[in-house]
């Protein structure tokens, strides 16, 4: 079970490091965007491109689960990605 972790900035590597933690045997994937960071301040428009151009690598290495762990993310794109991928196992940090 291969598990995403995405964030914009440098927060998903402590959320990547617990996961490793409680799931020893999983493989885990942190991307990060850090080209385009801070996220807070780009639209909403702008905050679900950026996103899902940012968990492409994740979708394709097939992730069983991909955790959002970048806060303006959550708020502004996790629903619409879910909705763009419904197959997909698209949680929030």
């Amino acid at each position: 079970m291969k598990i995403g972790v995405f964030d914009s900035g440098i927060g998903g590597e402590a959320v990547a490091r617990s996961i490793r933690v409680a799931f020893p045997e999983a493989p885990v994937v942190v991307v990060n965007d850090r080209e385009h960071m801070p996220y807070g301040e780009r639209t909403q428009v702008e905050v679900q491109r950026l996103t899902n151009i940012a968990i492409q690598p994740l979708l394709e290495q097939q992730c069983y689960v991909i955790v959002i762990a970048c806060n303006t993310a959550i708020e502004v794109a996790i629903e619409w990605l879910r909705k763009k991928y419904p197959l997909a196992a698209i949680h929030r940090a």
